[in-house]
């Protein structure tokens, strides 16, 4: 059978990330994939990731340039897929826009990972029109949506998507973290001036206020006051740096708190840390609490999400309340304490991680996914 992802967009992100993993199918089952890209150079793009995967591009002018209905729905009849996957809120509205075209309902199957979040006014208005459509799609016109966490599935089923229509996959990365640990731990923590005697917190993520970096700045300011040698690094980029760095600068932990901007090998870096710390107040199910548990590292993250879904609470990891920072500095103060107690998470985290987390898990439930679909849509008669 074959695939065709469809995508409005590519930011970098989870996103990309899942789409990147799926790029693997092929070796999970009798599937072929093609990505069908519409992009605009003005927006954000993940080049690096879209190099990753064999993709066709179409190029447009801007949201108000339509011009890429045509050609997608050509494309769609010559590639005749088993199945359309549509990635991302603008991608169901193109299979919307497209099944009107052609004047037939399409296989649509679409992936979830959760609502909608902007920092703006303005974002926040388009995303509840965006959140709308979504459902709407996805309790009309969706074959079948792949949710990344029952926390997701849940939600949709609060709107009135049928149970039945989604099935929960777990994001999955690669099984080892690229590049040697230790070489990685020595390079990162010279490039940051971290000493070997510094306890390292470390986060990644874009600098967006729905990940609550703010939060952990205020916690690791309380921790700090009775552990001296304590470093944060955080690894990302966004909007909301500069507030981000005034608000080091006012605590005075300034010279202890390293914004490392995006950093091509984070996954790598996670090797400086001693310990990692995921600060969210929305999560999906997220792909860096994955790095971490796959770097063997203790773990402090907000209980948000699909975040209970990854760990178990004292066992792999804490988790600690939502926008509190103090209960933030407790759980960074608990792992600092005691060393014993972050050995024995990190190996329960990694465990946790080879069992359930790997790539391999994930290709291998998608495929067995997607060919149900494939059968489903012929049985009903769907096809392009």
């Amino acid at each position: 059978m074959q695939v065709m992802h469809l995508h409005y967009g590519f930011l970098l992100g989870g996103g990309s990330r899942y789409v990147q993993v799926l790029e693997e199918l092929p070796k999970a089952g009798p599937i072929q994939t093609r990505c069908l890209c519409i992009l605009d150079g003005r927006w954000p793009v993940d080049e690096l990731g879209l190099a990753r995967i064999r993709h066709t591009r179409l190029d447009v002018r801007g949201r108000l340039d339509w011009s890429w209905v045509r050609p997608v729905c050509q494309t769609i009849t010559q590639w005749r897929p088993s199945v359309i996957m549509t990635h991302g809120f603008n991608a169901h509205f193109v299979a919307w826009v497209c099944q009107k075209f052609l004047r037939r309902r399409l296989p649509v199957v679409c992936s979830y990972h959760g609502p909608y979040h902007a920092s703006s006014l303005a974002g926040c208005l388009l995303g509840v029109v965006y959140q709308h459509f979504t459902e709407y799609f996805f309790r009309r016109h969706a074959l079948g949506i792949v949710a990344v966490a029952h926390h997701a599935k849940r939600r949709l089923i609060e709107r009135g998507v049928s149970e039945e229509r989604i099935t929960v996959i777990h994001n999955g990365i690669e099984s080892e973290s690229p590049g040697q640990p230790q070489e990685k731990r020595l390079h990162f923590r010279a490039l940051w001036q971290v000493s070997s005697n510094d306890l390292l917190i470390g986060a990644v993520g874009r600098l967006d206020p729905v990940k609550g970096f703010r939060l952990l700045i205020e916690g690791f300011d309380l921790a700090s006051k009775y552990n001296g040698n304590l470093r944060l690094v955080i690894m990302g980029d966004g909007p909301d740096f500069p507030v981000l760095k005034r608000a080091a600068s006012v605590s005075g932990m300034g010279s202890r708190i390293v914004f490392a901007g995006s950093v091509p090998e984070a996954a790598a870096a996670l090797a400086a840390l001693d310990i990692f710390a995921s600060s969210s107040l929305s999560e999906c199910h997220s792909v860096a609490l994955l790095e971490a548990m796959r770097a063997g590292l203790p773990i402090v993250a907000s209980r948000v999400g699909g975040n209970p879904e990854s760990l178990e609470e004292g066992k792999e990891g804490l988790l600690v309340p939502a926008g509190d920072a103090v209960a933030l500095a407790r759980g960074i103060e608990a792992l600092v304490s005691s060393r014993e107690r972050r050995e024995a998470q990190g190996r329960a985290a990694r465990e946790r991680f080879l069992r359930d987390f790997t790539q391999e898990v994930m290709l291998r439930k998608t495929a067995n996914w997607l060919l149900g679909c494939a059968e489903q849509a012929k049985q009903a008669g769907l096809f392009v």
